[in-house]
Parts: structure tokens; sequence; C-alpha cells
């Protein structure tokens, strides 16, 4: 039997692959950066991390800091709004894959 080569737990198998992961991310954080139901503020803090990191200039790591600090205010102060966009973005998604079909 072989070893992992990274170390740690694996990652939970959940169907999608990388690139359906990473799509639905960036839909959340649009979704986020958009709905009225986010506090300006947290929208702006978001937005300006998104973008820094699409310019390619050096940004020591402050993109990282804004959208960290961003997810530590949706999970802690806003954690009941975080959840509904959630599962508005959700319940979107599965309507289209219903479509689809």
């Amino acid at each position: 039997m072989t070893e992992p080569t990274v170390p740690g737990p694996s990652a939970p198998s959940t169907g999608r692959s990388k690139k359906q992961r990473i799509r639905a991310t960036f839909r959340l954080l649009k979704a986020l950066v958009t709905d009225e139901r986010v506090p300006r503020p947290v929208r702006w803090l978001i937005g300006v991390s998104l973008a820094v990191k699409t310019v390619p200039i050096p940004d020591f790591g402050i993109d990282e800091v804004g959208r960290l600090v961003a997810f530590g205010l949706l999970t802690s102060i806003y954690r009941t709004r975080f959840a509904e966009i959630r599962a508005d973005l959700r319940a979107q998604e599965a309507e289209a894959m219903a479509n689809d079909e």
C-alpha cells in the first residue's frame, strides 16, 4: 500500500471536479458582491479583494486578507444572511440543472 504524498486527510469526494468547485466558488462570491442583504462594506471588501487579485501587480497578500476578513464577518456576524444567500444560490443551481435535463 502506498502512502499519500501530501500529509493530512484526503479530500472528501463531492462528485464534482476541481473546475466545477472553482466555478461554484466564484458564483458564490459574485452572489455575495451583488446581493443587497450583505452590508455594503463587506460587499466592497470582497469586490476590491477580487479586483486586486486580477491586476498583475504585486499585492503583498492584501487580497487574501480581505477575503479572510469578509469570510470571518460572514460566518460570525452575518451567519443567517450568508446561509440564506447560499441556500438561494443552491436552489438556483438545482433549478438550472433540472431545466437542462
